[in-house]
């Protein structure tokens, strides 16, 4: 039987600090990604700020930090 590999998925957004343009956000709306891409991706800091993030049923992850710098994922439930 194959290995299936989770994607995370973009599941909407949270503003939480100054309000950017919107228009950078839509473009994530529907992305999805395997592990090593995200993991890439939030290493060189290029996921928008307040992005969350779901595996198929998991716990909603939001991205915390800035564009250009090294990015995280901590849970939903811990920035509310």
């Amino acid at each position: 039987m194959p290995v299936v590999i989770p994607k995370f998925k973009a599941r909407g957004f949270i503003f939480q600090k100054q309000m950017c343009d919107p228009a950078d956000y839509f473009d994530f709306k529907s992305m999805e990604w395997f592990p090593n891409d995200i993991r890439r991706e939030l290493e060189m800091g290029q996921i928008p700020e307040g992005l969350i993030l779901q595996t198929d049923n998991g716990p909603l992850g939001v991205v915390v930090g800035i564009y250009g710098q090294p990015q995280e994922v901590v849970l939903l439930e811990e920035l509310i």
